[in-house]
């Protein structure tokens, strides 16, 4: 059976993507990279519509480590709307509920 298979989406593809529809919706953000900042700080934070976020970025399937959830958790504790998103549809409804709840 020679059935064809993607190639699994990769973390950073989903991260452009997303980059792309914040952006779009005029977000502020700065992406976490590198060894400069506390371990499991989210991938990205920001403020849109100034509304305060902070995202973990995994692949479908993953989840967040334990640090990053801990750090979620203080974002969330600090009035952030936090998320762990695994596509772009994932983003548009973080974003979707950040919007409602406010």
């Amino acid at each position: 059976n020679l059935a064809l298979k993607s190639p699994p989406i990769k973390e950073q593809d989903i991260v452009a993507a997303i980059r792309k529809l914040l952006d779009f919706r005029r977000a502020y953000y700065v992406r976490s990279t590198g060894a400069f900042q506390r371990a499991g700080t989210p991938d990205l934070v920001g403020w849109v519509r100034g509304i305060p976020f902070a995202w973990e970025v995994k692949r479908p399937g993953k989840d967040a480590t334990d640090k990053q959830k801990a750090e979620l958790e203080r974002a969330a504790k600090a009035g952030g709307s936090v998320a762990v998103i695994h596509s772009l549809e994932e983003a548009v409804e973080a974003l979707q509920n950040m919007w409602d709840y406010r």
